[in-house]
């Protein structure tokens, strides 16, 4: 944990016992990365590692959770779908290294998604919980990867990751 995480469970600890205690510190502690999808990609085109965000910071931030507020309608399908996924990079060679969070927009499957709504939120799992860590000057990437047919268009929208000071 880094000098920032002590002084942080140190504060809840000492003042906000009564609001919650370490999760609540944290939570008002947490960095969010949005990144905005801006259009729906080509049937059957998957979306290239794009960058999203680089961690500024001095030292690694976890990834807590990750949501995507899409701007149309899916229909989820078990033949044509598409696995977004989250990666980092090792803050040196660039080299994405680790799957964190993914969406597959599979009808019934465990963490499928099923069928999207415009503009409700969609929670994606965190596929690597124990290892959902980005380094200090390490960045995340988005990606989509279509299976089956031409895949499902994924519709444009904006991924919020939330991230919590290590």
């Amino acid at each position: 944990m880094s000098n920032v995480g002590d002084m942080q469970v140190r504060l809840a600890g000492t003042l906000g016992l009564d609001e919650g205690g370490e999760s609540a510190t944290r939570e008002l502690f947490a960095v969010v990365a949005q990144y905005s999808h801006a259009s729906a990609e080509a049937a059957g085109v998957n979306v290239a590692n794009t960058r999203i965000w680089t961690n500024p910071y001095s030292f690694p931030v976890k990834i807590r959770s990750a949501i995507y507020a899409p701007d149309g309608a899916l229909t989820a399908s078990n033949t044509d779908y598409a696995t977004i996924t989250l990666y980092s990079d090792d803050a040196a060679a660039g080299a994405k290294v680790t799957s964190h969070v993914i969406a597959t927009t599979l009808n019934s499957a465990t963490g499928a998604s099923g069928n999207w709504t415009q503009n409700i939120a969609v929670n994606f799992a965190l596929s690597n919980a124990a290892g959902s860590a980005v380094p200090a000057r390490g960045s995340l990437y988005f990606g989509i990867v279509k299976t089956g047919g031409t895949g499902v268009d994924v519709p444009a929208g904006t991924i919020f990751v939330n991230l919590e000071k290590l």
